[in-house]
């Protein structure tokens, strides 16, 4: 999914440009595209998925202007516990508690919030194996989105979304969660590399080390609830832990080789997980191999109580260099199990024309019949 940035403006309906260190990504939502409410209001959010990562990412958004207007949860505790937590945080903003009209619970709240009218944007931090159908449902109510990673847990739900994707591509803003992309010191990083002054990359090396994702115990929940409560634990509704979490070095080393994998080796484990924490896995070393012959080896070790990535990689020298050196690049993040990562919220202007010409369908939700039907998910 591709976004578009621009100049700095205010931070309001039609020029909001807000750049703030927020656990949310980037996020570009163009103001013309943005119907519903008084030009100059904030940017009307909707939660859907109000667990930790979710209202971390939207609380993120309201400290860069928007405001959380709508929350959708398949747990009433969790939608409670949100509720709580935005009426907290935007009340010294002046804005009023969430309306209870707004809160939508249960298996269906995510068409709900999709339908919603006060909402313009939607976050959509639910279990990764519901993304296709969720983000289907909110582009199709002609909602902007920030979708967390990962997009899918297999390759047609991937093709799903990319699909999706080309759908809002020139209507709606759609952003997806690999934020450390827009992290300064990375962005720097991959230029100077892409520009050559480091040379030809030979071979890589990339680790992942994060400490055990907490859950807390449910004595009297069923089988059903628990797997869907702790869904980080479960392979199907997760993608397991290379994809859920580990995902984001893995970018990284696509982002700086500007390619993908070729094909891979790997191998993995439970060892050193809990007994009964489900089917995911603790460990992996995979080797990747990519175009131009270079390969990249991958470990998760699955333990340490830091947050560790480290992007190893041999270089050849451009030819007035010295002897071929190593360049490495280790970042560490000591903070609790959710941490927030650099990213930005921003409003920008562009194809006003464009969009005065757009099907009304994607002005308002209630018109969306003009809109091709995406069709019915299996």
């Amino acid at each position: 999914m591709t976004s578009e940035s621009s100049a700095s403006g205010n931070v309001d309906r039609r020029t909001f440009l807000a750049t703030a260190s927020v656990g949310a990504g980037v996020m570009f939502i163009k103001p013309q595209l943005v119907f519903g409410t008084e030009a100059n209001s904030a940017v009307r959010v909707g939660l859907l998925g109000c667990g930790g990562r979710g209202s971390e990412d939207a609380s993120n958004l309201v400290d860069a202007g928007a405001r959380v207007v709508a929350l959708a949860d398949l747990f009433q505790d969790q939608l409670d516990a949100a509720r709580n937590h935005f009426d907290q945080l935007q009340q010294p903003k002046g804005y009023s508690a969430l309306d209870s009209s707004h809160l939508f619970v249960g298996p269906r709240a995510y068409e709900q919030i999709s339908s919603s009218k006060e909402v313009d944007a939607i976050v959509i931090a639910t279990p990764p194996y519901y993304h296709p159908q969720h983000l289907e449902a909110v582009v199709a109510a002609g909602k902007h989105v920030y979708l967390e990673k990962p997009v899918a847990v297999d390759v047609p739900g991937a093709l799903k979304v990319v699909e999706i994707g080309k759908r809002a591509h020139g209507k709606l803003s759609l952003d997806v969660g690999f934020q450390i992309r827009d992290c300064p010191p990375f962005v720097e990083l991959v230029n100077r590399i892409h520009n050559g002054a480091l040379g030809t990359i030979v071979c890589g090396e990339a680790h992942y080390l994060t400490g055990y994702l907490e859950r807390a115990p449910r004595a009297n929940a069923s089988p059903v609830e628990l797997r869907l409560r702790n869904w980080v634990y479960d392979r199907a509704l997760s993608g397991d832990i290379i994809l859920e979490q580990n995902i984001h070095v893995i970018d990284i080393c696509n982002w700086i080789l500007q390619s993908h994998p070729l094909r891979a080796a790997a191998t993995c484990g439970r060892k050193g997980r809990p007994a009964g924490d489900g089917d995911a896995n603790g460990n992996y070393n995979v080797l990747f191999h990519y175009p131009n012959d270079v390969d990249v080896t991958f470990t998760n070790p699955g333990n340490g109580r830091a947050r560790h990535r480290t992007i190893k990689l041999r270089i050849s020298p451009p030819p007035e260099s010295s002897p071929p050196t190593s360049s490495r690049l280790t970042l560490r993040k000591r903070k609790p199990s959710s941490p927030a990562l650099p990213a930005a919220i921003s409003i920008i202007k562009r194809r006003q024309e464009q969009n005065r010409r757009s099907p009304a369908s994607w002005r308002a939700p209630q018109r969306k019949r003009n809109v091709k039907s995406p069709g019915k998910r299996s």
